[in-house]
């Protein structure tokens, strides 16, 4: 009786590993993708650098409500905001 309870239980174990693999890489490249749109915006008007910080903006806070945890998405929070700022 043991014995399928611990196959069940090392089943999950696997799963949740996985699970946690796959979420791992997926922040990664939400990261990465971030990195270049944010170089990307470097390069446009005024205007629409403000619009493309905006959606990145709001695609970084979604991330970290998803991912409390993580200190480099405080670090593109602080970076998208100085870059949102007027110059002068």
């Amino acid at each position: 009786m043991m014995k399928p309870i611990y196959r069940l239980l090392f089943a999950l174990f696997v799963l949740g590993s996985i699970a946690g693999l796959s979420a791992q890489a997926s922040l990664d490249q939400d990261l990465q993708d971030i990195h270049a749109r944010w170089q990307h915006a470097r390069t446009l008007d005024a205007e629409a650098r403000g619009k493309h910080l905006s959606e990145l903006r709001r695609r970084v806070a979604d991330l970290r409500q998803r991912y409390p945890e993580r200190r480099d998405l405080v670090h593109w929070e602080r970076i998208i905001h100085a870059e949102r700022q007027p110059y002068g």
